[in-house]
């Protein structure tokens, strides 16, 4: 190949390279991407009363004020979406106005593309033409989007929010165990119990779930009932509750990040008397552990039952403060939390069944 040759080739290289930025610019002027953007934060505004009118009918009755969030969102998006789309117009025009004079230059180039005396100054000039459109595009896109970047990254907040607990009350509908009558699912995530206070492959692994007045772990898990040469060849699922204790016997929710990145999410329970174990510390997938720890200690101190967007009977709250504190049977002291919907509890000396 001739030096010729070689730069007619390096020269038809460079334009059917400008010929594909071009067309990516046609579409970038458009600025569809970004509209697509914010018709996807309108519909997803648009359908939080929805959402969580469907989670009120799976009785999730917490955070009285999720309605009226939804409500102030879309009240605040109504006015930001006004003025994006106002941007949206002007800027998208102008590009593409700019975008005219590329594209009739663009058939230019190709007509002298034999000709690098010709060709090559006007490559160059359109290179220049298309560097610095495609500059103001980004520049664009980046100004429409501050007009509503902190509303979106609001909404997402509260979009992932809502699909947590969607997800916590489809666990629960799986559950094997049974909740107390007003008692309700506030959160549930997976997790691995590291059961001898460091986490290994033989460690169970399944869901938590915090109520407003306990905390138990469900294990849900395939488990190899047989290996041949430690390969598994028959399995089956585990899907049992296998802890649990009253939020009022966790005396400590210590968050930690571990791992060698630190981004791994624990919580280590500290457990009073009553309790099944004294400690418990559990491996959170996918969930941030000071979240949880706060919201235990919510649990604990009875603050959800003020953020019940369905309040709860005064006479079963009642039930529970005038329940007995020492057994009709035996006189020994009722040391055990009493938790509201039992209907009975159990003395721990006698065994005396005690009707609430």
């Amino acid at each position: 190949m001739t030096p010729t040759d070689s730069a007619a080739d390096e020269l038809q290289s460079s334009i059917n390279s400008l010929k594909y930025e071009v067309d990516t610019l046609r579409k970038k002027v458009t600025l569809s991407d970004l509209r697509d953007q914010v018709s996807d934060l309108h519909n997803g505004t648009l359908g939080l009363p929805q959402r969580i009118k469907d989670l009120r009918g799976r009785d999730y009755d917490f955070e009285k004020t999720l309605e009226s969030k939804a409500e102030a969102m879309a009240m605040r998006w109504a006015t930001i979406r006004g003025a994006v789309d106002s941007q949206l117009i002007q800027q998208s025009t102008t590009l593409q106005i700019d975008m005219r004079g590329i594209d009739a230059q663009l058939p230019q180039l190709i007509a002298n593309q034999n000709n690098r005396m010709i060709a090559q100054p006007m490559l160059a000039a359109l290179k220049t033409a298309v560097d610095g459109l495609d500059s103001r595009v980004n520049a664009a896109v980046s100004a429409v989007q501050n007009m509503f970047d902190a509303f979106e990254g609001e909404y997402q907040s509260l979009d992932k929010h809502l699909d947590e607990v969607t997800w916590a009350l489809e666990q629960r509908d799986e559950a094997t165990f049974r909740l107390l009558p007003t008692e309700g699912v506030v959160m549930a995530v997976k997790a691995t119990w590291a059961k001898d206070g460091k986490e290994d492959n033989s460690d169970p692994k399944g869901v938590i779930f915090l109520t407003d007045q306990r905390l138990l772990f469900e294990q849900k898990q395939e488990v190899a009932t047989k290996k041949i040469l430690f390969i598994t060849t028959a399995s089956e699922m585990v899907h049992k509750l296998i802890f649990e204790t009253p939020v009022a016997l966790v005396e400590g929710a210590v968050p930690s990040k571990q791992g060698m990145f630190k981004n791994q999410d624990f919580i280590d329970l500290r457990l009073g008397h009553g309790a099944p174990y004294p400690a418990a510390l559990f491996h959170l997938d996918g969930q941030d552990s000071t979240g949880w720890a706060a919201l235990i200690k919510r649990a604990k101190e009875h603050d959800l039952d003020s953020d019940r967007a369905v309040p709860i009977d005064p006479a079963l709250v009642e039930k529970v403060r005038s329940a007995p504190s020492k057994c009709p049977s035996c006189g020994g002291t009722i040391t055990q939390p009493v938790m509201r919907g039992q209907d009975s509890i159990t003395c721990e000396f006698c065994g005396a069944v005690i009707r609430l």
